[in-house]
């Protein structure tokens, strides 16, 4: 065997056509909100990063240390988008920072500027549809009417007459929710067409030259759309599709010897011999082959190319057959199969049951969810079915394998594994091998004797297929197109043959080095194949490729790698799109490996059910396990020598019995031949060997006459040739006696009737449901109320179109990414999801009164249904993954679906049938069901499934559709998932969202950007209804019958429910809020929450219960939320505190969302950590910028910095008040854990090695413990409160750990890097469970419970100045009761403490002082009872329980919006806002000390305030005359106060007491700005900022001014005195210096 050179390669072509080179750049592209995986998968960009791999293919995690691509633009909110999206006029970032700073673009003459900068012609102005991004371009469009014409207004929904054509409306008035704008106008007048239009044949119209050959009418006589010969998006049954253009030409000029494709594809299969071997009564196909003369026109199509079956003229088919709507007659037994024998799938409509009968015709198989299929299709290895119940009971399992020149076989249901040899004849060297399930054949390759051969399992009927076979090491059998492929490595080629070996051609010899094994999808028509040839791609992934199997129902591909000892899967995605191209699956990010260990050699690999099989040379073993995870593996063989031959090809199978039971196998028209051939009835006896064994001939006794007891036919008899044949009347087929008929019931096959249908004998009746009214012809049903029109989302706006009309009218504007959409049509309301706002929003359906339904806690709201009788809405979340439920105002909300949910997209409801419907993307794609509480979850389809998308019900028959777009098919079921069939699979590139009415069913398309739609029973006659959309997602048809009426089973009184009446099967059940739970008489719901996790996820709050069954995080309804770190709680108030490093706050909430507010707003810089003092009711935090711990009451005031030295960058903290202490960690240079009391005391250093990132700190009081989480180390820890007895708790997975709580026995922590919420032990770490996951940037974590500990200090009295007393009523268990030395128990619930102290406190971890007068200011709870504090910058008296009233010594300054205070009293600096109301632009300051006043300058309200050095009493002093009060200056001695003014250029004073001012110096003065006053010496000085900047002194009353400095001056500012040295100081801002002069 050759050295392997180790690079794999697998291709997929389409079988039988030619192969151009590869493309090298892929020709999918992605919607703008979405990212491009580089495989044709698109996915929400939010899921990039998020360390899951949703691409398949990794492309969404790689790049993710950086912020953004290489060619993508940073935002201001960190999102990334592509270069070439900047300056486009969308708004990509959702910040509008991609289209700031844009240059502006010069529009031509011929162009229309747009707002955002880009230029459009000019001729789209006011053409009805906005092409700027903002619409402007249709704004102002008066129309005027001449004396002919009438200008409508609002009118009802009707059309114009055929001297009409309608255009929108552009008047300025406001429609009801019944009418739209329209315009009718006279189109007699012949009009001029510009260089850009097309001029329409009636000569009245005008249109866009690209709107010619569009395949939509614009043109009211159509002819934009005559002599046409671009691009169809569908071709008719009389064209053939040529494949890479999207062309259709003629059939008849298919295999007509001229390329009428760009491509040629018209002209393959075509190989017709130039002499015909037929004879003169045989029928010449166009491929040369021959049939009998009377197969012609006989409803079976015999030739490859349906030539025997084209231009015939149909009478009448017999009635063993049935007549398609083509005219073609065909075989009953293939009626309802689930294949197209029609050629227009009429046999495939109306296949269902009736009246809960099954009636499937005879030659079919009831599946055993009550579909009818063939029965050639019983046991073919495929889920014709949909249940698999045609896959059951076909034979047993047997495993082929090759070995040397033996063939061997396994039975794998055998006790033991029982080897049989297959007796075969001449046989050399076995490589490859494969099965045929239909004829229960073997095919295998002989590499010594060159040839490819079959025999059938018990060895009988041995042929050779080819000798023309160099060294094959893979075949692959097409058992349903009769195709033999296989690999030639000696050739480097790739071959096919029909399976008898006959018309062996070469399909691909092109850039093949070495090609390996092969595989087939026959459905697709697809090859796959591995190649081992030195073409440089993928050289450190693959190394020897062998075994190469297809897992069709999971779409994956598996193979072995001998080299590197792996077993392999491949998730296979062919697109219908570019069968005409072959590609090469260079990159494996997406590939997964099933098993790694124990596999020396891997050669020949298969698939049979749940397992894969393997061959092995190394060890000489035959092998299997589980294909999804590689476990439980089994050696099935294994042999210790290789004298027998190494073990090669294997192939699991499943053989089916056939003989003794044929009639399963053939239609009931059709004769089952000895050789299991089925030929048709007509065909026996007719003197021909059909069969090819002559069985067709044998006992052919038949009547020649029909005069006899009517041939023994029970109803007519007819002569055929020689012989009499039986026959039925219409409405009756024959049965398999051939002689007697049975009633067809036409109401099973779907289609006959639009909605309900009776069988009669030999017919049928239809009728209709309420609402609907019956067609004249009998079949079809009217819906009544009016037209319908369509609503869709176009991401960017809300627009509605007639279904028959390309004109639009747009209901909602400007919006950011609009996804999906639903309506409620009593109430007219429409309601639409943003994926860019994550928000759900209403509207009227004219557009007005904009809400917002639901606004928090959403990540990708990909789906909305509305249950107009109930008044619910219910929506799908992907990013969360859960399905949850809302009133139509959004007050009340609860999650109904969270578990074993991954990608939920597309919902419909169903309010008459009680349920929701949901199609799910995640890695085992589904469609599901359940009731609307959430009970009775049922999957309704979970194969052949990938991207699920669009849903819509059927209410009128009760379906379901879906459309797949990675399928590219529309396919239908009952809504219990049974009957499933495809609906639609051509032209279909990538649907979105569905739609229907009537017959007719509407799709929206993401490639096309349109609007299509067909018939909903055959797919046909396909239309596109409006093209040119923007990204058209959503769509709905806004009519009453599609929202009929129907029974409401929570009543008037919402059925007696305190919140939700769901309905379910059984009638209702009452719900509560998420993580809200039932009372006892299971109406009402608690409205209070005693327990749940709250944590912080930097953009918002969420809570968990733990109460409750369903898990699922709420996030708090806060109106800003931009970078939540810390989170504490007050279980007495039941608020939430939080700190926000961006907005620099600490805010509180109920845990609700109400009572949202800002408790400490300034003078912080980066708070992080909180903690809340629940018994002394205090709030603690740590800032990691200003590196202090502080604290303040809980409403903000008398705040206080406890500590502000050797922190450096501290994190989080906690208090015990019970005790007395405080802990927090510090992320410094230095990182350690501390403690100290809670009045900043006895500080302590717990920690301080082997300690990296200490995050999260939680107390246990029980143990008396205290936990911590390490980022940087990856583990939990726990330590003795006195820094004793170091243990790690949890080591294994906690990359990041961050936040940490602990309750009972069980830890609580965050992980940003698994990005998730946990729990375990707090022991040990054991009985880990997931909380919460998929959570981006989650933080610190509590878990909020009542009541909290209050140790003994409820109700504390002293006496005597030495006794206290605590009295305390217990109900359950005692409260911890701190350090108390004598506790006597009365009567079980009377607890009495009494102690002794001295004058010196003893700790007590209580408060001495309940009424709080001991201290003037406020106190702290300390370890040894209590601590009089100062707010901050205010010294302590000696007495140390008296504050100072102020700060003795201070700095004031301003900062615009507030003015603040640094006390010089203090060994710390800390600014201290002064409380003075809202400041608009304080600019200037002046403090009178002998008053205690401050004043300040505002140069917005052109005002000077004052107002007590404490804030109070704010009043204007100077109201008027002031322009830019720029300088302020207060005279304390003479009482004055002097100030500039900018605007104004001049100088004032006026008196304290009286304000009585006067301008002093008015002249020269060019935009003056600080001044000061030396009062000692009379003197005043200012600075000006003019075009000759200088300083300047005079006299206090204006006189004697003289110039100090004027050179080398820019913009001078502030001004001071220095009276020690006797200079003059300022500061120059544009010279950047502070200068000094005499």
């Amino acid at each position: 065997m050759k050295a392997f050179i180790a690079f794999l390669f697998i291709w997929t072509l389409i079988l039988g056509l030619k192969i151009p080179e590869p493309e090298t750049k892929s020709s999918c592209t992605c919607p703008d909100h979405f990212f491009s995986c580089g495989n044709c998968i698109c996915i929400p960009k939010k899921w990039v990063c998020d360390g899951d791999n949703d691409c398949s293919n990794n492309q969404d995690e790689k790049h993710c240390d950086q912020t953004c691509l290489p060619n993508h633009f940073t935002c201001n909110n960190q999102r990334c988008v592509k270069i070439e999206w900047l300056c486009d006029g969308d708004n990509d970032c959702g910040d509008y920072s991609d289209e700031l700073s844009c240059p502006s673009k010069n529009c031509s003459t011929d162009q229309f500027p747009c707002s955002d900068g880009s230029c459009i012609p000019k001729h789209w102005k006011c053409d009805h549809g906005p092409d700027c991004t903002h619409g402007e371009d249709e704004r102002n469009c008066a129309v005027t009417c001449n004396e002919h014409q009438f200008k409508c207004l609002c009118i009802s929904a009707v059309t114009c007459n055929e001297h009409q054509f309608k255009c929108l409306c552009i008047s300025a008035v406001t429609c009801n929710e019944h009418q739209f704008e329209c315009l009718c106008i006279s189109a007699v007048t012949s009009v001029t067409c510009n260089e850009h239009q097309f001029k329409c044949q009636d000569k009245s119209s005008c249109i866009p030259k690209e709107w010619r050959c569009n395949s939509i009418l614009d043109c009211s006589d159509g002819s934009d759309e005559d002599n046409c010969n671009e691009q169809q998006a569908f071709c008719s049954k009389h064209e053939f599709t040529c494949l890479q253009t999207s062309t259709c030409v003629p059939l008849k000029m298919r295999c007509d010897g001229k390329n009428d494709c760009k491509s040629g594809e018209d002209e393959l299969l075509c190989e017709v011999s130039d002499k015909s071997d037929c004879s003169s009564d045989e029928y010449v196909c166009g491929d040369g082959s021959c049939i009998a003369m009377d197969w012609v026109c006989d409803g079976v199509t015999d030739c490859a190319n349906l030539m025997d079956e084209q231009n015939c003229t149909f009478l009448s088919c017999n009635p063993n057959q049935f007549r398609c709507d083509n005219g073609h007659c065909i075989s009953r037994s293939k009626r309802c199969d689930g294949v197209d024998d029609c050629s227009d799938d009429s046999d495939e409509k109306g296949c269902e049951t009736m009246n809960g009968e099954i009636q499937c015709s005879p030659g079919q198989f009831i599946c055993g969810n009550e579909k009818c299929i063939s029965l050639e299709k019983k046991c073919n290895t495929f889920d014709d079915c949909g249940d698999s119940s045609d896959e059951q009971n076909c034979g047993e399992e047997v495993l082929i394998y090759a070995q040397g020149q033996y063939l061997r076989k396994i039975a794998l249901s055998m006790p033991n594994y029982p080897d049989v040899k297959i007796p075969l004849k001449g046989v050399k060297k076995i490589i490859a091998i494969d099965y045929n399930p239909i004829s229960n054949m073997i095919y295998w390759s002989d590499q010594d004797l060159n040839t490819i051969s079959a025999a059938y399992l018990d060895g009988s009927g041995q042929k050779i297929i080819s000798s023309k076979v160099k060294s094959s090491d893979g075949i692959a059998v097409d058992w349903i197109n009769k195709v033999l492929f296989w690999t030639d490595t000696g050739s480097d080629k790739i071959e096919q043959a029909n399976l008898d070996g006959t018309e062996q051609i070469t399909i691909l010899s092109k850039d093949l080095d070495e090609p390996r094994d092969i595989a087939v999808d026959p459905v697709e028509k697809f090859i796959y194949w591995s190649d081992w040839g030195q073409q440089p791609k993928i050289e450190s992934e693959i190394q020897w490729p062998n075994g190469l199997a297809l897992d069709l129902a999971d779409r994956k591909i598996y193979w072995g790698d001998a080299k590197k000892q792996r077993i392999y899967f491949h998730l296979f995605q062919t697109e219908r799109d570019q069968l005409t191209t072959s590609f090469v699956w260079a990159e494996f990010a997406c590939t997964e490996v099933v098993i790694s260990t124990d596999i020396p050699h891997l050669f020949g690999l298969s698939l049979l059910g749940n397992h894969i099989y393997w061959s092995d040379w190394k060890d000489t073993s035959l092998n299997r396990c589980d294909k999804r995870t590689g476990k439980n593996k089994v050696t099935i063989l294994k042999h210790h020598s290789r004298n027998l031959g190494m073990f090669m090809d294997v192939k699991a199978i499943k053989v089916k019995l056939i003989k003794g039971d044929r009639n399963k196998y053939c239609g009931f028209d059709e004769f089952h031949c000895e050789n299991d051939l089925c030929i048709g009835n007509k065909k026996r006896c007719d003197g021909k060997n059909d069969c090819g064994d002559d069985s067709d001939e044998k006992d052919c006794d038949l009547p020649a006459t029909c005069d006899k007891d009517n041939g023994g036919c029970q109803q007519t008899c007819r002569i055929f040739g020689q012989q009499a044949r039986c026959d039925c009347f219409p409405g009756y087929y024959l049965l398999s006696d051939m002689r007697n008929c049975k009633d067809i019931n036409e109401c099973i096959f779907e289609g006959t009737c639009s909605q309900k249908c009776t069988n009669v004998p030999g017919t049928y009746k239809c009728y209709c449901v309420d609402g609907y009214t019956l067609k004249p012809d009998g079949r079809g049903c009217k819906a009544d109320g009016g037209k319908a029109y369509l609503i869709f989302a176009n991401r960017v706006d809300i627009r509605r179109v007639l279904p028959d009309k390309s004109e639009y009218d747009s209901i909602l504007q400007g919006l950011q990414n609009a996804i999906a959409l639903d309506f409620h049509i009593e109430k007219n309301y429409v309601f639409w999801s943003d994926v860019a706002l994550d928000k759900i929003k209403r509207a009227y359906i004219n557009g007005s009164e904009i809400k917002e339904v639901v606004q928090y806690g959403l990540e990708s709201p990909g789906g909305l249904a509305v249950d107009w009788v109930h008044d619910l809405l219910f929506w799908t979340d992907a990013g969360t993954s859960t399905i949850e439920v809302t009133d139509l105002d959004g007050i009340f909300r609860k999650v109904l679906i969270w578990e074993n949910l991954e990608k939920p997209r597309a919902l419909v409801a169903h309010p008459g049938n009680r349920s929701i419907f949901w199609t799910d993307w995640g890695t085992t794609p589904k469609i599901e069901s359940s009731c609307m509480d959430g009970s009775y979850r049922n999957v309704i389809a979970n194969t052949s499934l990938f991207w699920p998308n669009g849903l819509t019900i059927d209410y009128t028959t009760d379906k379901l559709y879906w459309a797949d777009a990675k399928h590219h098919v529309i396919e239908c079921a009952d809504l219990d998932g049974s009957n499933r069939r495809t609906v639609l699979n051509k032209g279909l590139p990538h649907p979105f969202a569905l739609t229907l009415f009537e017959d007719e069913l509407y799709w929206t398309d993401w490639n096309t950007k349109s609007i299509n739609k067909a018939n909903k029973f055959t797919g046909n006659d396909v239309e596109t209804v409006h093209n040119r959309l923007h990204y058209p997602m959503d769509i709905h048809t806004f009519h009453p019958q599609r929202q009929p009426t129907m029974k409401n089973v929570c009543g008037k009184n919402n059925g007696g429910c305190s919140h939700f009446c769901l309905p379910n099967w059984h009638g209702y059940s009452c719900a509560c809020l998420t993580g809200q739970h039932l009372k006892k008489d299971n109406k009402t719901c608690v409205e209070s929450m005693n327990r749940f996790v709250v944590f912080s996820t930097m953009s918002d709050l969420r809570r968990i219960s733990v109460d409750t069954p369903d898990r699922t995080d709420v996030v708090l309804p806060l109106n800003k939320v931009l970078s939540a770190v810390g989170i504490d709680f007050d279980a007495k108030n039941d608020m939430i505190y939080w700190t926000d490093t961006d907005l620099n706050v600490i805010k509180r909430a109920h845990w609700n969302g109400s009572h949202e507010k800002v408790v400490i707003g300034n003078q912080v810089e980066s708070p992080v950590g909180v903690a809340i003092d629940w018994i002394g009711r205090k709030i603690y935090w740590t800032d990691q910028d200003t590196d202090f711990i502080e604290v303040a009451n809980l409403n903000g005031s008398m705040r206080s910095i406890l500590i502000s030295t050797s922190l450096d960058k501290p994190r989080d903290i906690i208090v015990d008040p019970l005790e007395g202490f405080m802990y927090w960690s510090d992320w410094g240079s230095r990182p350690k854990i501390e403690r100290a009391g809670m009045d900043g005391n006895r500080r302590q250093v717990l920690i301080s090695n082997n300690i990296t990132w200490p995050n999260g700190l939680a107390l246990d009081k029980k143990l008396k413990r205290l936990y911590w989480t390490d980022g940087g180390r990856s583990v939990i820890e726990s330590v003795k409160l006195d820094g004793t007895d170091r243990q790690i708790i949890i080591s294994v997975n906690v990359p990041r750990p961050f936040g940490i709580a602990l309750f009972e026995d069980t830890i609580y922590w965050t992980d940003k890097l698994n990005k998730g919420v946990y729990s375990a032990n707090k022991y040990n770490g054991s009985g880990r469970e997931v909380i919460a996951s998929q959570l981006d940037n989650v933080m610190d974590i509590k878990m909020f419970y009542k009541p909290q500990p209050r140790g003994n200090n409820q109700n504390i009295y002293t006496i005597n100045h030495g006794l206290e007393v605590n009295i305390k009523i217990h109900t359950i268990k005692p409260q911890p009761r701190g350090k108390y030395q004598y506790i006597h128990q009365i009567n079980h619930s009377l607890e009495v403490n009494i102690k002794i102290y001295n004058n010196k406190p003893q700790p007590r971890g209580i408060l001495m002082s309940p009424d709080g007068k001991t201290c003037n200011k406020g106190r702290l709870i300390s370890t040894t009872g209590y601590t009089c504090v100062c707010p901050t910058g205010i010294l302590m008296s000696p007495d140390g329980k008296t504050c100072n009233k102020d700060m003795s010594n201070f700095i004031v300054f301003a900062r615009r919006t507030d003015i603040r205070k640094i006390s010089l009293d203090v060994n710390y600096v800390a600014d201290v806002v002064i409380p003075l109301g809202e400041i608009r632009n304080a600019i200037a300051i002046g403090v009178d000390r002998v008053a205690g006043k401050l004043y300040w300058t505002d140069t917005i309200l052109d005002v000077i305030m004052k107002a007590n050095l404490d804030g109070s009493q704010v009043e204007q002093f100077i109201k008027h005359g002031l322009d830019t009060p720029d300088g302020l200056a207060v005279d304390e001695i003479g009482r004055k106060i002097y100030w500039t003014d900018t605007g104004l250029n001049r100088i004032e004073v006026a008196d304290l007491v009286t304000g009585m001012r006067k301008v002093l110096i008015w002249d020269n003065l060019d935009k003056p700005r600080d001044l000061t006053l030396y009062y000692e010496k009379g003197y005043m000085y200012w600075t000006d900022w003019g075009k000759l900047p200088k300083i300047q002194r005079s006299d206090m009353d204006g006189s004697n001014r003289t110039v100090l400095v004027d050179k080398n001056l820019g913009w001078p500012n502030g001004i001071v005195i220095d009276k020690q040295l006797q200079r003059i100081e300022w500061a120059d801002v544009k010279m950047e210096v502070i200068e000094s002069s005499i």
